[in-house]
């Protein structure tokens, strides 16, 4: 299978037609595992954000100890569509081996989409230290390039911080 048929093969594991998507699924799974991870590597390695999720979902659920070595360095990626796809991923509660990230990208990162996805899954993820740091980006002007301030962005998390940790 080359990489375009396998790019194919992603979406129509995620397309709305049932049928359609249980046949994907059936040929995906009768993919050799390395065959699998190759190609859904390689797809990280594109700025197409709608696919680069579905791989990251896929590498996460085949063996999250594996591929977390290999996805965690893609928070660095120069292509935007990667961090912001990563940030929003990376906010499960489960997955907060990523914290560090998540920050540096809230605080700095040039892209607002991608700050926004940041700050949005330190709230779903984050300690009461986080708190603080999300404090510091209240003041912020900044919007997501989408027309939603970080400031609301950022204060919205913090409630969900507090909330969950009792905080009043």
């Amino acid at each position: 299978m080359n990489q375009q048929e396998f790019h194919d093969l992603i979406y129509d594991m995620y397309y709305p037609d049932e049928a359609r998507q249980g046949a994907a699924r059936l040929r995906y799974a009768e993919l050799d595992r390395e065959e699998r991870v190759s190609h859904l590597r390689k797809v990280l390695q594109t700025d197409m954000d709608g696919l680069i999720w579905r791989a990251v979902v896929l590498l996460l659920q085949d063996d999250p100890t594996r591929h977390l070595p290999s996805i965690l360095p893609l928070f660095d990626s120069g292509l935007p569509a990667v961090r912001y796809v990563l940030s929003a991923i990376f906010g499960d509660g489960r997955l907060s081996v990523a914290l560090p990230q998540l920050v540096r990208h809230a605080e700095a990162d040039p892209d607002g989409r991608v700050r926004h996805a940041a700050i949005a899954a330190l709230g779903r993820c984050g300690s009461v230290e986080t708190i603080e740091v999300l404090g510091k980006l209240l003041d912020s002007d900044d919007d997501d390039g989408e027309g939603h301030k970080l400031s609301e962005v950022a204060k919205d998390a913090i409630a969900e911080l507090k909330g969950r940790f009792g905080i009043e």
